[in-house]
């Protein structure tokens, strides 16, 4: 006999396996079954979706793709809350921008730091910002201190603030302030180069510098505070210790210019106020050189 051929019946059961793979394709049951269940599925991936974005939505990450003309979809960055991380890396940055922009203004002349801030004023802000933040820590402002000072004079004295900042002064008093700054922080000051006022020559009776001697010209803002007091008027100076390595040598060269000393404040750790009247519109002949040290944080 010959050996049976098991091929034959492996074929016959394929062939019986294929059928009814194509029976069970072609009844109609089974290809409503089967669309109800791709359906099903495309509607699970499509609720899965939704709600990733719905979460992305609220996390603050990402709004939903929005379609621009001709253009693809695109993700846009929603304006969110910092986190504590975040918030701490900005505030390095902000310091890191304000102590350039300090040492930029305190080893430069008056006119090239109006250069400066006019091309960039937002330098302006930034720098201010910091500096609210610095004396924010001192037990006492300086500027407090004029202010409690004028609201003793008369009202019908004439102020000059040079440097004047957000002219926090002249908002604070009744009298006439003229507010001059390098750029002006609002409608009442005038931005100008300290050294190039435009007042008359005799005109106010109060100048004050708080905090604002900067640059390396100082002898300039002094004989142009000069020009605009009137004799006998009254010269304020709030300055950082730190910055005073000789406080005689600063008066020994206020007097060249025309001023004498009349009260010398210096019991608050972190400033010191002059009080000067103004003698004379002469100079002296050899006026001592002069410079603070620039307070550099």
């Amino acid at each position: 006999k010959m050996p049976r051929n098991n091929n034959k019946g492996n074929k016959g059961k394929k062939s019986q396996q294929d059928a009814k793979k194509v029976n069970k394709k072609a009844n109609p049951i089974n290809k409503q079954k089967n669309q109800q269940q791709g359906k099903q599925k495309q509607a699970v991936t499509a609720k899965k979706t939704q709600n990733l974005a719905t979460q992305a939505k609220e996390q603050g990450k990402v709004q939903s793709p929005a379609k621009v003309q001709g253009q693809s979809p695109v993700k846009v960055q929603t304006a969110t809350a910092m986190s504590p991380l975040q918030e701490q890396m900005k505030l390095k940055l902000e310091g890191a921008q304000f102590r350039w922009i300090n040492e930029q203004l305190y080893t430069t002349t008056g006119n090239n730091a109006l250069e400066m801030l006019t091309e960039n004023p937002e330098y302006f802000h930034v720098y201010h910002k910091g500096y609210r933040s610095q004396v924010a820590k001192w037990p006492e402002n300086p500027v407090d201190i004029i202010i409690a000072w004028i609201k003793k004079q008369p009202k019908s004295l004439v102020i000059a603030d040079l440097g004047c900042g957000e002219a926090k002064l002249g908002a604070s008093v009744p009298n006439k302030v003229h507010s001059f700054d390098l750029v002006a922080a609002n409608e009442t000051v005038t931005a100008c180069d300290i050294t190039k006022l435009p007042l008359e020559a005799a005109s106010v009776d109060v100048v004050v510098f708080c905090l604002s001697l900067m640059g390396t010209n100082i002898a300039d803002f002094i004989k142009e505070a000069n020009r605009i007091l009137k004799i006998g008027g009254t010269l304020k100076i709030a300055e950082v210790k730190s910055r005073l390595p000789d406080v005689n040598k600063f008066i020994s060269f206020c007097s060249a210019l025309g001023f004498e000393l009349k009260d010398k404040a210096d019991s608050n750790k972190m400033f010191i106020l002059f009080t000067m009247t103004k003698q004379t519109s002469t100079f002296a002949k050899n006026v001592p050189r002069f410079e603070f040290k620039p307070c550099l944080y």
